[in-house]
């Protein structure tokens, strides 16, 4: 259910506005309408320090090391700049022993000497050259020149060139090497590099031990951002402030006592059709598996539309059941589940838990239904695990995916009947859509499910037909125009549920295969066996992520797409979220 909510506008003195802000924020309770202005230096400034903050998670997050009580004393926020002025002193340290490393193997196969001494020869008339080539190089040297060769590696000649008279440098096979520093020099600043990086990185690995520190300050970070648009977004009028946003009505009656002890002026008004009201969704405690869900795909409802979670929930259970569809897999996910029920104790994951159980639970229901365990063929099944007769057929199989449809479809429509229940012509409408759909069922049925068309169907077709129109506006064109294209739709939406049967199908005939891949490298002397295992390990974890795939693409496609079209419902809103003070983990305090 998508409780309502009040447009609450909060006057303030503009003197007091930065406490009214402290004050509403301690009260939690409002959705703040924002401006989007966050142009401010302070904004600016938060953000470069919340991203400094994330590198510095990131920087420590995978490392381990032994606490250092300099760094514990330390706060959060120079936690942060600690590990941001490392991590880039690091960086730098990086570059400058990379051009060091260069440096050296361009002087490494010169060995020990001085370039002072080569420029002092230089004005006594003696120049000396640095060169390289092979054997031919020494062929070709000019006139009056001596060499001598310093190394060889791999077939290229180190060589010095001695001439007592001034060379042109194209006439010799000259290279370029730095002679600021001599070997010994530049081992020396490599090993200080090292040494340096090493200890910034033994510096690291400690500051690791502050993680949760440092994620408390970037909670406290998100929190000071969260504030200052907040603070950018309060309207000013001479000696008064005012913030407008979006309340619970059940929580308005905080606001009214808040603003008594306060002293804020408030005008609650119901919000207009036109505003961008934050949806609030209230689901029965049974149901609540369902939030995980939609935390995942990340889409809400608009204000201004229904909540189908419960709906949502049950046919997305079924769905993957089919999609799925194998009891072996069923048993291995109730053996994790069970293994991470005991392991992790978080209170967040307990909803992800118990709603892989109950997708789990339909998934052995059907596979124990059809047969379906690790794709192992029928004949080679205990009798009790057989499949139930009914659904030993393909034809059955169809069959029911298009019951599901036309079940979940009429679903829809009947919803916007009861919406609409003081609108004599919509229901009507909605009750000639349900004939109507339940008419496609029969003719798809006929069509792919070989099952014969019943003659009373085709009054399904007429008489839902003629009472569809009722639920027409026709002072919309545009309605007007796009009935005959829902009309044509609402079989494809139901067809489309065959989808069902066609991946579920596709999944066993994947198990199957690979167990007869296996099967056939057993017979192999030595590694047969274990050859076999690799490949039905690998093939079932194959299989097992396509089939998870499948439900992200096929089983949620056909709520938030099929029966959502069917619906009008365009998943178009965003959550309610009330201006407050983050919560903080317990596994951080």
């Amino acid at each position: 259910m998508i409780l309502e909510m009040k447009k609450v506008s909060l006057i303030c003195l503009a003197s007091a506005k930065m406490q009214a802000l402290e004050d509403l924020r301690e009260l939690g309770v409002m959705h703040v309408e924002l401006d989007g202005r966050n142009d401010s230096p302070d904004f600016s400034k938060s953000e470069h320090f919340l991203a400094t903050a994330n590198r510095a998670i990131a920087a420590v997050s995978e490392r381990k090391g032994k606490a250092s009580a300099a760094f514990s004393a330390m706060s959060g926020e120079d936690l942060v700049r600690k590990i941001e002025e490392i991590t880039e002193t690091n960086s730098n340290l990086a570059k400058k022993l990379d051009s060091l490393v260069k440096d050296w193997e361009k002087v490494s196969p010169w060995g020990e000497f001085s370039s002072d001494l080569i420029d002092e020869l230089r004005t006594k008339g003696v120049y000396i050259y640095l060169c390289a080539g092979n054997k031919n190089t020494l062929l070709l040297l000019p006139a009056r020149t001596s060499y001598r060769i310093i190394s060889e590696d791999k077939g290229k000649l180190y060589f010095t060139v001695i001439s007592d008279v001034e060379q042109e440098k194209s006439a010799l096979p000259t290279v370029t090497v730095p002679m600021g520093r001599s070997l010994r020099e530049l081992d020396n600043e490599i090993n200080d590099c090292k040494y340096a990086i090493q200890n910034n990185e033994e510096a690291l690995d400690a500051l690791s031990c502050e993680i949760k520190k440092l994620k408390i300050q970037q909670i406290r970070a998100k929190e000071t951002i969260e504030f200052i648009a907040n603070r950018d977004s309060m309207k000013s009028a001479v000696e008064i402030s005012y913030i407008t946003g979006f309340v619970p009505t059940h929580l308005v009656e905080k606001i009214r006592v808040a603003s008594k002890k306060n002293a804020w002026g408030l005008l609650i008004t119901d919000p207009h059709h036109d505003d961008k009201v934050p949806t609030l969704i209230r689901v029965p405690k049974i149901f609540q598996i369902s939030k995980p869900i939609f935390d995942v795909i990340g889409i809400a409802p608009s204000y201004h539309e229904v909540d189908i979670s419960v709906c949502f929930l049950l046919f997305l259970s079924l769905f993957v059941g089919i999609l799925i569809g194998d009891a072996g897999y069923a048993l291995l996910l109730f053996l994790i589940l069970g293994v991470a029920k005991f392991a992790i104790r978080s209170e967040k994951a307990r909803l992800p838990i118990n709603l892989l159980f109950v997708m789990g639970s339909s998934i052995f229901i059907w596979g124990f239904l059809t047969g379906s365990w690790f794709g192992i063929e029928i004949e080679k099944l205990p009798a009790f695990l057989h499949p139930n007769p009914w659904f030993k057929s393909e034809d059955n199989i169809r069959y029911c995916c298009f019951m599901i449809a036309a079940l979940h479809l009429s679903i829809a429509h009947i919803w916007i009947g009861v919406l609409k229940i003081n609108r004599i012509g919509q229901v009507v409408g909605q009750l000639g859509w349900v004939l109507f759909i339940w008419g496609n069922f029969f003719l798809a049925s006929s069509l792919v499910a070989g099952r014969s068309f019943p003659h009373f169907a085709f009054y399904f077709f007429i008489i839902g037909f003629v009472m569809m129109l009722f639920s027409i506006n026709y002072r919309e064109i545009g309605e007007i125009c796009g009935f005959p294209f829902a009309v044509l739709s609402s079989f494809v939406d139901l067809l489309s549920y065959i989808r069902l049967f066609a991946v579920g199908l596709s999944g066993l005939y994947v198990a199957e295969n690979f167990n007869k891949m296996a099967e056939g490298t057993f017979s192999l002397p030595y590694v047969g066996l274990l050859l076999g295992i690799i490949i039905i390990i690998f093939g079932h974890s194959l299989n097992i992520m396509l089939g998870a795939l499948a439900v992200l693409v096929h089983g949620i496609r056909l709520n938030t797409l099929e029966f959502s079209g069917q619906l009008g419902l365009h998943w178009s809103g965003f959550l309610y979220k009330p201006f407050k003070k983050m919560e903080i983990d317990e596994d951080l305090k």
